[in-house]
């Protein structure tokens, strides 16, 4: 008889799907990089 295999229950994740995961919601990593996003945006593509 087959069956599905699931994940063990002793297995540990250790890393969260994004790494957005990691930095709460208030937090200013999200707005300089928002803000670096929106430079990027108005000043467009960089040449060399």
């Amino acid at each position: 008889m087959a069956y599905i295999k699931g994940v063990p229950k002793e297995q540990i994740i250790l890393f969260p799907d994004a790494i957005d995961d990691y930095i709460e919601e208030g937090n200013t990593a999200r707005f300089i990089d928002a803000f670096v996003f929106l430079c990027k945006r108005v000043r467009g593509p960089q040449r060399k």
